[in-house]
């Protein structure tokens, strides 16, 4: 039986970032520091996106040797600091970004070009939209700004669907 796509030989499990593990000790003081805030957000995006929700959160739970995402129901979490970012879409985002403006600012307004929006967020403000198919950028500002931006790769729908074209391999088990 032909499948479509490709399997990836030399990946059969989903693994962290190299910068992860690079700055590991960065990444589990942010992690530990703003554990609060990740499960504020989960709640919010419960109560206020359930559809969405229950897709993303779908995700993270069925990758194997990861537990708990500390940023769920997203995979990844950016952390950008003092940076004003051109106008682009992410297309490789799935469903949904979320952007989390943190410091000691005035401006860097969250625009979305073609809705013809500007969001001004403050301190601790977080927006949710569709990353990969709004063209997005984030106005000048002053002070010190950082923006944590939350999402999960479409790449992740590739283990979903079929474990990274290892699911029906006879020495794999997914489960």
């Amino acid at each position: 039986m032909a499948t479509s796509g490709r399997t990836n030989l030399i990946q059969m499990l989903p693994y962290m970032s190299h910068e992860t593990f690079e700055y590991e000790q960065l990444y589990l003081n942010i992690q530990n520091n703003l554990r609060e805030v990740f499960e504020w957000i989960e709640q919010t995006v419960t109560h206020y996106l359930p559809d969405d929700y229950t897709v993303l959160a779908e995700l993270t739970d069925i990758l194997p040797n990861v537990g708990e995402s500390p940023v769920k129901p997203f995979l990844s979490l950016v952390v950008n600091i003092n940076i004003c970012t051109i106008g682009h879409q992410d297309g490789k985002d799935f469903r949904l970004c979320l952007v989390l403006p943190i410091g000691d600012f005035v401006g860097g307004g969250l625009v979305m070009r073609e809705q013809g929006v500007v969001l001004e967020m403050h301190n601790g403000d977080f927006a949710c939209f569709r990353s990969n198919e709004m063209t997005h950028f984030n106005l000048d500002y002053l002070g010190e700004r950082a923006s944590l931006i939350l999402h999960s790769d479409r790449e992740f729908q590739k283990w979903k669907d079929n474990c990274n074209g290892w699911k029906d391999h006879g020495y794999f088990n997914s489960t």
